[in-house]
């Protein structure tokens, strides 16, 4: 008994030494996590080259029902609030190199209307005629795509460049969501066709390319980058919930072993892809996030959950903690 206990003591100490001398597995990211303790719920949505980061501080009432919102600009150390003058709430979509921010909210007579933010001016988004728009997203050269209601009660995708509208709505489709724009003004997005399959698309100079994977029941296509790579999820012929990647005309799939499905968030030119467990990102932020690249997962700690992804590999999301919901961003650790 004695020479048992002994080696069971020995033991320990080697796995001691172990630890101490050798080290646990290091995370790859260092993370900043913002605001300070005591927030609720900030959701920080995106961030640019520059590492400006752009999100939606939300407040909520009981069992969660919402309040309001109001968007804003994070560079590291000093916040911009943005909302346009009268505005019951605002939230903010994404933000391009030059800072230009764009996003959506409600006026004071209830519209929902999208914006464009830039140095303390406000432009509003909404096509002639139609009820309301969602702003989505915004490229290097200031074109805006986003999704809205024309007046005959139609959803539809729309193009924002050079003062004019462009209506987005592929042939024999009863609605369409435009979500992404890249410097080379290729639009993604998704919607559903006259036989209710949901699928996704691509938009280029007029024309259109239907996104859905072999024998797979439905696919929504998320973000597109400056190489033409494009990220989206759907439902295969199994009925799981899985990730893609489009390129050159051939799909890839995301989903890491085990997993029951992904919801996939962001996407760099670098090819890195971020995503989570299939529950709802906003869903109190349950579950798992990853960064995908190359066939490899890197896994974030639970209820870390990645929005964005910029092209230096610095990761933007949200993070739910004891003090409620805090935005985060992870830097790449340089080894």
């Amino acid at each position: 008994m004695k020479d048992l206990i002994i080696k069971q003591i020995g033991l320990l100490l080697t796995i001691v030494s172990m630890v101490l001398f050798c080290g646990c597995p290091s995370s790859p990211y260092e993370y900043t996590f913002f605001p300070p303790d005591g927030y609720s719920s900030l959701f920080a949505e995106d961030i640019n080259n520059n590492g400006e980061v752009v999100g939606t501080d939300i407040r909520y009432g009981p069992f969660y029902a919402f309040l309001d919102s109001v968007a804003l600009i994070y560079n590291g150390s000093d916040y911009t609030f943005i909302s346009p003058e009268g505005w019951r709430f605002s939230s903010a979509s994404a933000i391009n190199d030059s800072g230009e921010v764009v996003g959506w909210g409600e006026d004071a007579n209830g519209v929902k209307k999208g914006f464009i933010y830039s140095s303390g001016v406000y432009f509003e988004l909404l096509p002639e005629g139609w009820s309301l728009t969602i702003a989505f997203d915004i490229n290097d050269n200031g074109e805006v795509v986003g999704w809205g209601v024309d007046g005959a009660g139609v959803v539809k995708g729309f193009i924002y460049s050079g003062g004019q509208y462009t209506e987005l709505l592929p042939l024999g489709w009863v609605e369409a969501y435009a979500l992404g724009i890249n410097n080379n003004g290729e639009v993604i997005g998704h919607g559903e066709d006259a036989t209710a399959i949901t699928k996704g698309f691509i938009y280029e100079n007029g024309q259109y390319t239907e996104l859905l994977p072999p024998k797979w029941h439905s696919a929504s296509a998320k973000h597109i980058n400056n190489n033409g790579e494009v990220v989206g999820k759907g439902v295969d012929g199994d009925g799981k919930s899985k990730g893609f990647i489009y390129r050159n005309g051939e799909y890839t799939f995301i989903i890491p072993d085990g997993w029951a499905g992904v919801s996939i968030t962001g996407l760099n030119d670098t090819g890195e892809i971020t995503g989570c467990s299939l529950q709802s990102p906003r869903d109190l932020l349950p579950g798992q996030g990853f960064v995908y690249s190359n066939g490899t997962y890197t896994f974030l700690p639970p209820k870390v959950i990645p929005f964005g992804i910029n092209n230096k590999g610095v990761v933007v999301g949200s993070k739910q903690d004891d003090y409620g919901i805090r935005g985060f961003i992870a830097t790449p650790v340089t080894k």
